[in-house]
């Protein structure tokens, strides 16, 4: 009300508020999805390990079947806090039934840049059109084609807190496109989207009520509004008012 009885433009008494408010929204967001995952996890193993006294085994997930483009994707155990997958194996497929390679490694990452998964140290071996081994070979790293991270990631019992809203919606795709029901991690993908910028929201819900028209006032003094147009009484005349 002040600033209106000073002669500033709504617009310009909004303005800030709503700036501020995104610049907010956009903060927590990018704070949801870079800071709170990986601090989640730190979390998780320090509960789990240092308070709990529990073994890091229970930092893994099981084993878990991926498929790619004429491709299967297969390991033994899914290391949370690395993003890593123990003891993976690898499987080209021929004509989509025939197999052509079959890889063994020690150790998967993701590669983020390629968006797939990448096996370090890896035993490769070839196989013929008819079926037979035809050489072995061993790689330093080895490319695969299955660019989705693992659905078990998402299993009941551990929160979406621990993924990005990015990885969180490509499992969910990936999920429904096989046939999976996650429903409950649909609500879990909207409420990582909605949250953060309620701010925003509440900020443009709160503009009517900060802007409403209840009597402007000048020195103490409420005024009355005669159309568009303001009477504003000055200070010094205050005191003849009241009398």
């Amino acid at each position: 009300s002040a600033l209106r009885a000073a002669g500033q433009p709504v617009r310009k008494i909004c303005l800030p508020l709503i700036v501020t408010s995104a610049a907010i929204s956009a903060g927590c967001f990018l704070l949801s999805e870079w800071i709170v995952p990986p601090a989640m996890l730190r979390l998780q193993k320090v509960e789990t390990v240092k308070i709990e006294k529990s073994a890091l085994s229970k930092m893994f997930l099981e084993s878990q079947w991926v498929r790619g483009a004429d491709s299967i994707l297969h390991f033994k155990k899914l290391n949370q806090l690395e993003r890593s997958l123990v003891d993976p194996e690898y499987i080209v497929l021929r004509n989509k039934v025939d197999v052509a390679q079959i890889v063994h490694a020690h150790k998967a990452v993701f590669d983020g840049k390629k968006n797939v998964w990448t096996l370090l140290e890896a035993h490769v071996t070839h196989f013929s059109e008819s079926g037979e081994l035809s050489a072995s070979t061993r790689q330093t790293i080895f490319l695969t084609n299955v660019s989705s991270q693992p659905p078990k990631l998402l299993r009941e019992g551990i929160s979406s807190d621990l993924v990005s809203f990015r990885e969180l919606r490509r499992v969910l795709n990936e999920s429904s496109s096989g046939g999976a029901a996650m429903a409950s991690r649909e609500a879990d993908l909207y409420q990582k989207l909605s949250a953060p910028w309620a701010n925003l929201v509440f900020a443009f819900f709160a503009l009517p009520f900060a802007l409403r028209d209840d009597g402007l006032r000048v020195g103490g003094v409420p005024q009355q509004n005669d159309d568009a147009n303001i009477v504003r009484t000055p200070i010094s005349n205050v005191g003849k008012i009241r009398e």
